[in-house]
């Protein structure tokens, strides 16, 4: 939430803007310190619970899929190769991406909703939309994003997980 509000406000932005580091930390405790009178040590943690259970939910479905698929593309006693190492990587992250995007998307609009002064669950944003717009329109709001977030989410895990477990094993001998 702090980073939002870091983002939005114009006092901030202006600092950062005109190239001072030191400005723009001043701009940016001073904000931190009015969160905290108005709203006390709390206010600087908005959000976080749901960013660590999304975060928490990330990496355990893309290392959870990178195992499946591997397990389906280099079963025991088959050689496992560089190329189908890099495979596993980047199918398991594309799965995850898709598993997780509606929660990606109910975070985002979470924290939009909670920037602009509304209080609302994640629950409550898929309940209103179902209820508004109906089943297409929610599949729809659930998987914005898709293309690029399936990207992303593919190359980060074969970096994160394939890559970095080849490495290992290199170094390892």
């Amino acid at each position: 939430m702090l980073r939002s509000l870091v983002g939005s406000e114009m006092c901030i932005r202006d600092s950062f803007c005109s190239g001072s580091a030191w400005e723009t930390a001043k701009a940016s405790t001073r904000l931190g310190k009015e969160v905290i009178v108005r709203e006390g040590f709390r206010g600087l943690m908005k959000g976080s619970l749901i960013m660590s259970s999304k975060r928490a939910a990330d990496w355990t479905s893309r290392f959870f899929f990178v195992e499946l698929v591997t397990g389906i593309v280099c079963p025991p006693g088959s050689e496992r190769t560089t190329l189908k190492t890099s495979f596993c990587g980047l199918a398991g992250g594309a799965l995850s991406a898709i598993a997780t995007i509606p929660m990606d998307v109910a975070v985002a609009q979470a924290q939009q909703a909670s920037s602009s002064g509304t209080k609302t669950s994640t629950l409550n944003l898929f309940m209103n939309q179902l209820k508004e717009q109906g089943v297409k329109e929610t599949v729809g709001f659930a998987t914005r994003g898709l293309v690029p977030r399936v990207a992303h989410v593919a190359v980060s895990t074969l970096l994160m997980k394939s890559f970095s477990s080849y490495m290992y094993e290199m170094y390892r001998g």
